[in-house]
């Protein structure tokens, strides 16, 4: 258990490697960069409980762990803030339960990427606070994240889903999303 501890970015973990199998609770990154993990690192961070941090559950700059089964839960400042970084390889933030977060967005991805790619799937957001849920983007020249095979439904913002595509970028690849109903027309006004 790491619990009440704080630090100007990562209140209760700093760094990489393999993090696995830890509860991560209660912790404060002054500067809003991830109460419970600061990544700035390579490594696997899996089967971690990030519960009731403030400044961020996860924040990782520049990406280079891979987030996998992770529970995300209560936190303030948002839940997840994932950039994969300029260092070549590919990322994956999968099977994760992100719930009961507030901030805006709940969930920021974006490749920063050229040699690499960002796979999001099978991730389970719900009940969160906070306009939009997802913001996904990526760099207009790095490779477009792939969003795919989520549940994303019953979270308190207008929008569920926001592009931050640079402009002149690909388009981003959601598709196999399940959004709470299988009506497209409302499923439409739940992405900008």
């Amino acid at each position: 258990v790491i619990k009440g501890n704080q630090g100007k970015n990562g209140g209760g973990i700093r760094g990489g490697g393999t993090i696995t199998g830890n509860v991560i609770s209660g912790n404060t990154a002054t500067e809003s960069k991830g109460g419970g993990f600061y990544d700035d690192s390579s490594g696997t961070f899996s089967n971690n409980y990030v519960l009731s941090n403030t400044g961020g559950g996860i924040y990782s700059e520049s990406g280079r762990s891979s987030l996998t089964g992770n529970i995300i839960a209560g936190n303030t400042g948002g839940a997840l803030h994932y950039t994969s970084g300029m260092v070549s390889g590919d990322r994956s933030v999968s099977s994760n339960t992100i719930f009961n977060n507030t901030g805006s967005p709940v969930v920021y991805l974006k490749s920063d990427n050229d040699n690499g790619s960002l796979e999001v799937k099978n991730n389970t957001i719900v009940g969160n606070s906070g306009s939009p849920t997802v913001s996904l983007g990526k760099r207009s020249s790095a490779s477009a994240p792939v969003f795919s095979y989520n549940n994303i439904y019953g979270n308190s913002g207008t929008y569920e889903l926001e592009n931050r595509n640079e402009l002149g970028a690909d388009d981003l690849n959601i598709e196999n999303n399940y959004w709470g109903t299988s009506d497209a027309s409302a499923i439409a006004t739940k992405v900008y």
